[in-house]
């Protein structure tokens, strides 16, 4: 459920999450040979870095709880590779995917969360966040 209701909330965004200018970027960094790899873990941080404020935050949060889901896999049967093929498609997709690549581009969107899922720490240990991105708003404003 709770899968499902990121998974709707990220396909209304008006830009994936990670966004159509990098995704070139963090696809490459899956091309990169061998499986979850360091190059790989390396060079998606990099794309994580050059993210618009807010979309670092949300996708530091987004793969925290994820990585907090991990620990109940037997009870929500939510493995690393659920998680990926649940949000993957919804965080990064190609603003010009044609049928026939539509296919490739998942696998890869894929790929790309199970990298950042499974190094987490590497990928957002270090990241320094904003405590908010927007002022507060003011209260003599409210209703």
């Amino acid at each position: 459920l709770l899968t499902g209701l990121i998974k709707l909330f990220l396909r209304e965004l008006p830009e994936p999450l990670l966004t159509f200018p990098l995704f070139a970027e963090f696809t490459a960094a899956i091309d990169l040979p061998g499986e979850n790899t360091p190059e790989q873990v390396q060079a998606i941080k990099v794309a994580v870095e050059k993210l618009p404020t807010a979309n670092r935050i949300l996708l530091h949060r987004l793969i925290r709880l994820c990585n907090e889901m991990l620990k109940f896999t037997s009870q929500n049967l939510m493995s690393t590779q659920n998680l990926a093929i649940v949000l993957g498609p919804s965080m990064l997709y190609d603003q010009e995917c044609d049928e026939l690549s539509m296919v490739k581009s998942i696998q890869r969107s894929n790929s790309v969360v199970v990298v950042m899922i499974t190094n987490y720490e590497s990928i957002f240990g270090n990241l320094v966040l904003p405590t908010h991105v927007l002022p507060p708003p003011k209260l003599d404003k409210l209703p």
